[in-house]
């Protein structure tokens, strides 16, 4: 797949990101903007949940630790609305307990 191909798939994606440190999220979603169809933003797990539940995106990015709510809860919940629903999760951690919890909640991507 080219990545004019993938480009395109993008393009009709939306995309729920769950960061709570505000300076990363507002510049990973600077990024995203526009290359998405829909670009949703959430400051912690709960937030991201609710939005989730509202808006159904394709695509979830989160990270994990996260004030109200950590970001595998979120996962957790949202698997069982959506068990095929895409997750990627970027952590600033290396905690290989997490990795291993990440990959038991059905997560795609761990960065």
């Amino acid at each position: 797949m080219s990545d004019n191909d993938r480009r395109v798939i993008l393009d009709e994606m939306s995309v729920l990101y769950v960061e709570d440190e505000a300076a990363v999220r507002l510049s990973v979603g600077e990024s995203l903007t526009g290359l998405c169809r829909n670009l949703y933003m959430a400051s912690n797990g709960k937030e991201g949940l609710d939005i989730y539940l509202a808006y159904r995106p394709d695509i979830v990015i989160t990270d994990i630790r996260m004030p109200k709510m950590n970001g595998l809860t979120m996962v957790r919940e949202i698997k069982k609305e959506n068990p095929k629903v895409q997750v990627i999760i970027t952590t600033a951690f290396s905690d290989k307990d997490m990795l291993i919890e990440s990959i038991e909640v059905g997560v795609s991507q761990y960065v």
